[in-house]
């Protein structure tokens, strides 16, 4: 199994077929903006959840 990261355009091409993670980027750029509103909110931990891309690169796992 092999696993990319950021799902970049070349990880879905059909001679790749990288299964990676999409950043949520949205979200990201969100929080940046809220940031730059509050800055006192700097200290605060922030999470994101990385959307899978499942494509060629991963095997499902056997069943017994």
């Amino acid at each position: 199994c092999l696993i990319g990261f950021d799902n970049i355009e070349e990880a879905g091409w059909s001679s790749y077929g990288l299964t990676t993670f999409a950043q949520p980027l949205e979200a990201m750029g969100d929080a940046v903006i809220e940031l730059i509103r509050h800055p006192e909110a700097a200290g605060i931990r922030r999470l994101f959840q990385p959307a899978p891309a499942w494509r060629h690169t991963v095997r499902p796992a056997a069943v017994s």
